[in-house]
């Protein structure tokens, strides 16, 4: 919703509407959610040419120089919101790394 109309608050990006009634429907919110911080720069490093065809490096190239920064204010919103449990994991760790830290927060 939100890259078609990036100025709309959170709660509206997150309400759905019922088409026949025109009645709100409850959003779902998942009872933990991981987000994996990577930098645009590191991201634009990762579109890699041996591992990708080229039109879709360039595609997604473009994607993160356009979304980036919606990206990164949708995060700086939800973290901040009660109703989400965000845990923020540093994207460019090790898997192993990451992995622990996911098992961490799942208490497994």
């Amino acid at each position: 919703m939100r890259q078609i109309m990036p100025h709309i608050s959170l709660d509206e990006a997150l309400t759905s509407v019922n088409p026949k009634n025109k009645k709100k429907i409850q959003s779902v919110i998942p009872q933990i959610t991981f987000i994996f911080n990577v930098s645009k720069k590191t991201l634009i490093d990762r579109c890699n040419p041996a591992m990708d065809q080229p039109d879709k490096k360039e595609f997604r190239r473009n994607n993160l120089s356009r979304y980036y920064e919606l990206y990164e204010r949708v995060v700086s919103e939800i973290i901040g919101d009660s109703r989400f449990n965000i845990q923020v994991i540093d994207g460019e760790l090790s898997p192993e790394k990451i992995n622990e830290l996911i098992k961490k927060y799942l208490k497994i």
